[in-house]
């Protein structure tokens, strides 16, 4: 099919996340501020960690959540909030350590109320500009593949956490959902439609080091030969069609290796699946696909890059935002 192009109204934003910047040695503060204000970046996501939220039944933090939404208003950027049982970034999901002993249906009640707790909180709020509920909740082979024993089966109940964020809301946000895309798409994303968000959004990774049982590797996933996922463009029109908007929630700018995103034996390895050719490759195949909107993922590396004299792409994504 015939690429629809970059939509007119394409917007292109970045995740933060605070233990991410934490974890490279930044000050997160910094950061945030750096990446809207010097960047440029005027579309935030940032995941709700419930551990850090809510580390006593009942008793919620909302000083970290509150000083970002306040920078936002600010600098005039807008935030979309990821909240849920998973939100982004391995190990996908932060539930409380209080929550582990519950059973099913007393975590569902223990989740939904911290759910509503945050929806209340910041839906009034000036700097608010979209809900996304949970993340990748139909990824579960990415669980398997990562050793990832923490998550709970959350799937058959995201639709119901869906229409209760819409009501609490008042439906003055959107609210997203996502899935992965991977060779094996199709299933994902008929479903995650279902889920009933008004956003369907997509989480983009073009160069990656694959692990499972029988292949350890990088791949590519734009060129996966027969089993390479279906074209951006045509996963868009299917959303379209049922009148839903298409985004690229998470698109690959940071590295992947055989130890995850940042832990490799030489420095220079992580450029092997992340660099500026394989960005500008990832951009535009992104926005050709005629997304709406596309949210960087990976920002925090490049400062921390930047700071060890490697500014190669910082100084790309800023030369691309000012095109």
């Amino acid at each position: 099919m015939t690429e629809p192009g970059p939509s007119t109204d394409l917007k292109i934003g970045a995740t933060f996340i605070k233990i991410n910047a934490e974890h490279l040695g930044l000050d997160w503060r910094s950061v945030y501020k750096e990446i809207i204000d010097d960047v440029g970046i005027k579309q935030i996501r940032i995941p709700v960690f419930w551990d850090q939220l809510e580390q006593e039944p009942g008793k919620f933090d909302w000083a970290d959540l509150d000083w970002q939404m306040q920078q936002a208003a600010q600098s005039q950027a807008k935030v979309m909030l990821a909240v849920g049982h998973r939100v982004p970034r391995y190990p996908e999901c932060y539930a409380p350590e209080w929550t582990k002993p519950l059973d099913e249906a007393t975590f569902k009640r223990s989740l939904f109320r911290m759910t509503e707790a945050v929806v209340q909180h910041f839906k009034d709020n000036p700097a608010l500009d979209a809900w996304q509920v949970e993340n990748e909740p139909l990824a579960k082979i990415l669980g398997v593949i990562w050793g990832d024993a923490g998550c709970r089966e959350i799937s058959h109940f995201v639709k119901e956490e869906v229409a209760m964020v819409k009501r609490l809301d008042e439906q003055q946000h959107p609210t997203i959902v996502t899935y992965a895309f991977s060779p094996w798409p199709s299933s994902q994303l008929r479903q995650t439609i279902e889920f009933d968000s008004d956003v369907v959004a997509i989480t983009l990774f073009n160069k990656l080091f694959f692990r499972s049982p029988v292949f350890n590797g990088y791949v590519e996933m734009f060129k996966f030969g027969p089993m390479a996922p279906l074209r951006l463009a045509y996963q868009r029109s299917i959303v379209k069609h049922h009148q839903q908007d298409f985004w690229v929630a998470e698109m690959q700018a940071e590295p992947w290796g055989p130890k995850g995103p940042y832990d490799f034996e030489n420095p220079d390895d992580a450029y092997i699946s992340m660099n500026p050719d394989r960005l500008n490759e990832t951009w535009d195949y992104a926005a050709n696909s005629g997304a709406s909107r596309i949210y960087l993922w990976g920002a925090e590396w490049w400062l921390s890059e930047r700071n060890k004299g490697k500014s190669m792409m910082l100084d790309l994504v800023k030369a691309r935002l000012q095109v």
